[in-house]
């Protein structure tokens, strides 16, 4: 079953860090079998944001999807071997 999820209808606002309610939108659509999450019209403010199968993003005209300024925002992500350059990389910023 494929659904459309719009971020809008899980919380999301223009110009306000948008990361759970984006996540929840990916989360719920996944869970129902996938579909399409929807970024309309607006500028969203995100931090890390983990995508899953079948789920596909649409970012509509006049949207825009920003990377938050604030590093806390993005998890240390532990990889074999990858985690230092993460962590430096996200300290830099």
């Amino acid at each position: 079953m494929s659904g459309i999820y719009h971020i809008r209808d899980f919380g999301a606002m223009a110009q306000e860090l948008c990361t759970t309610y984006i996540q929840s939108a990916i989360d719920t659509c996944a869970a129902s079998g996938g579909g399409t999450v929807v970024v309309s019209d607006g500028t969203y403010v995100t931090g890390t944001i983990f995508m899953k199968s079948n789920v596909h993003l649409r970012i509509e005209g006049g949207a825009r999807l920003l990377m938050s300024e604030t590093s806390r925002t993005f998890p240390i992500l532990h990889a074999s071997g990858m985690s230092a350059r993460l962590r430096a990389s996200v300290q830099d910023v």
